[in-house]
């Protein structure tokens, strides 16, 4: 009975773990100028350090999956449904698929602490648009 709990709380951290990283944010262009747009994104996190990281997640989850006025009549980019693809491939790795699309992220100002213990903080990301569109045709989940 003692290693069923044992497991089951394991199993329960495991979820909790994952449970942290979201790509939950606040997303707006700033500009939009020729193959780069820039945005700011305001994301919470449980470390300070993930502040930057977890805003290219935010950033690109948000385009692919709500869209963002301003950049494709502000509808998704992702016009084919592939779940799969979204959650075990283009997120994931040291070399995840996404990132060589950030062509720069810097903190807006310094992170504030909120009253649960998060930290919040906006990060401005430029964005390489046309080869992440070109790389969202090649992956099969946007029309040409």
């Amino acid at each position: 009975m003692r290693k069923l709990l044992t497991l089951a709380v394991l199993v329960l951290s495991l979820f909790s773990a994952a449970a942290q990283n979201s790509y939950d944010g606040k997303v707006v262009l700033l500009e939009h100028k020729g193959k780069q747009a820039l945005f700011t994104v305001e994301v919470e996190v449980d470390k300070k350090g993930d502040i930057e990281a977890c805003a290219g997640e935010a950033l690109m989850y948000i385009l692919l999956t709500e869209g963002v006025p301003g950049i494709n009549n502000g509808e998704k980019l992702m016009q084919k449904e592939n779940k799969y693809w979204l959650a075990h491939t283009f997120f994931t790795g040291k070399n995840a698929p996404y990132k060589p699309h950030i062509a720069g992220a810097q903190l807006e100002a310094e992170p504030r602490q909120t009253p649960t213990g998060r930290y919040r903080g906006s990060v401005y990301i430029n964005l390489n648009y046309d080869a992440l569109l070109r790389q969202l045709v090649g992956y099969g989940v946007r029309n040409k």
